[in-house]
């Protein structure tokens, strides 16, 4: 399966968080708008196979988004499957990106690869988090990278690859016995002060921005870091443009 779904917005002047120009589905991904976030709706079986899906966001200047999904995805057995999501944020715009998690099924070959663009001026809030295997499974495959840009200028390079044998990914650098990780940055903002908790952990970046990283035996002891991050570096996962 190859698809490519798009969602554009622009600032509302009618005073709404922004209204949408563009808002293209594409099986497996569904847009469904709510008051309070654009969520990513699943309308079909994915990724599985060789599937090579597409996210295109833009968000214009002064308007602000927020990307949620209604349900985790799981990648299942396959060739080799992909997600790319390309995002651009224009001056004065915020984009608050936080699926479900990402769930690495045994068998899976899967890559997900995101790149942001922030002109100065914008924002991001970018959250992922990822559960290695289901209840008693190793985990298959799984590659995931990310780049932000703030102003033409990189800011993050990051990235992570569990489930290759001799890659080390399960050493105690890297994720050791835990079996859901997640990641979240700030980027746009003032660097907030460094802070850690139970698992995770919180730093500045050489740039206007944050990065935080967490480690768990679980998906709920995962969302619960996750959620102490945000409060860590004071953007509320409920319209975090007000905050």
């Amino acid at each position: 399966m190859r698809a490519c779904a798009r969602l554009s917005v622009e600032r509302d002047p009618a005073g709404a968080p922004h209204r949408i120009v563009e808002m293209e589905s594409a099986a497996p991904v569904s847009w469904r708008p709510t008051p309070g976030a654009m969520y990513i709706v699943g309308a079909a079986a994915s990724p599985v196979a060789d599937d090579d899906v597409s996210l295109e966001i833009d968000v214009g200047a002064g308007a602000c988004l927020a990307v949620r999904s209604a349900a985790a995805t799981v990648a299942w057995r396959g060739r080799g499957t992909l997600q790319r999501v390309r995002a651009r944020v224009e001056a004065g715009g915020g984009l608050d990106w936080a699926p479900e998690p990402v769930i690495a099924t045994g068998g899976c070959r899967h890559a997900q690869h995101a790149a942001v663009a922030v002109a100065a001026g914008g924002w991001l809030v970018w959250e992922e988090q990822l559960v290695l295997g289901r209840h008693n499974e190793s985990p298959g495959v799984l590659h995931a990278s990310l780049s932000v840009e703030v102003a033409g200028r990189a800011l993050l390079r990051h990235g992570l690859r569990v489930g290759d044998p001799g890659t080390g990914w399960d050493s105690e650098a890297v994720l050791g016995a835990a079996r859901a990780g997640g990641l979240l940055v700030v980027a746009g903002r003032a660097p907030a002060p460094d802070a850690q908790g139970p698992g995770w952990s919180v730093m500045a970046l050489d740039g206007p921005g944050s990065m935080g990283l967490a480690v768990a035996p679980d998906a709920i002891t995962l969302a619960q870091a996750m959620g102490e991050m945000r409060a860590a570096l004071g953007v509320g996962r409920e319209r975090p443009w007000t905050t």
